[in-house]
């Protein structure tokens, strides 16, 4: 079974309650699978891979700019509420899903200049 299709198992396993194990030291590679279906099915994964404009079109209605809002905030909070609290302290100076994600990957995977 390839990855994916796993991680898709563990987290259908879960019936998407949130309830994947919280990022630490030692599980960065099995959590970001993880957190990337819940963030899918919670429509939130385009603002980590920049397919959706982080603003609203000029022409969004009100619903529109509050759902993409929501969305945003939920992403930064599924986030958060799934890293291990000694981690925490990377990411407390921003409220932005895509800044968190961007911090943690360099923290996991920095670049090698080799």
């Amino acid at each position: 079974m390839n990855s994916v299709a796993s991680t898709l198992n563990r987290v259908t396993d879960m019936e998407f309650n949130n309830q994947i194990s919280v990022l630490t030291q030692h599980n960065w590679n099995t959590w970001k699978h993880d957190m990337q279906v819940l963030l899918m099915h919670y429509g939130c994964w385009q603002f980590i891979i920049q397919t959706k404009p982080e603003q609203p079109d000029e022409e969004a209605t009100y619903k529109e700019k509050l759902d993409l809002q929501l969305r945003k905030n939920r992403c930064y909070t599924l986030i958060y509420t799934n890293i291990s609290s000694d981690l925490k302290n990377l990411i407390t100076e921003t409220t932005d899903g895509v800044a968190a994600w961007k911090i943690l990957n360099d923290h996991f995977e920095p670049i090698s200049l080799d």
